[in-house]
């Protein structure tokens, strides 16, 4: 029954993935994420989030996994968008 019930949710989610316009036009409802960080600033994203992640196989105990902290900068470098930076109005693209 479990198995039925995620084909017909996945079959739904891939209609949706179709039926999505190619172009950069904005449906009701969708969020569009303008880049707000820039080359700089989302290199040291990245290899701060990596820094942190390895913290996870460094240190010993439950404060290890204080290093899944290091999703958040990794992420955010990888897709060039800060949520942060959009409530505080910063980007740091250089565009205007």
């Amino acid at each position: 029954m479990f198995l039925l019930a995620l084909n017909k949710h996945m079959a739904s989610f891939l209609v949706i993935l179709q039926l999505r316009p190619s172009t950069k036009t904005k449906m009701k409802g969708e969020i569009i994420m303008k880049k707000n960080v820039g080359k700089v600033d989302k290199w040291i994203r990245i290899i701060l989030g990596i820094a942190l992640l390895c913290l996870i196989f460094i240190i010993e105990g439950n404060l290890r996994w204080l290093g899944l902290i290091g999703l958040i900068p990794l992420i955010t470098g990888l897709i060039n968008y800060c949520p942060l930076y959009e409530l505080l109005g910063i980007s740091t693209t250089g565009k205007k």
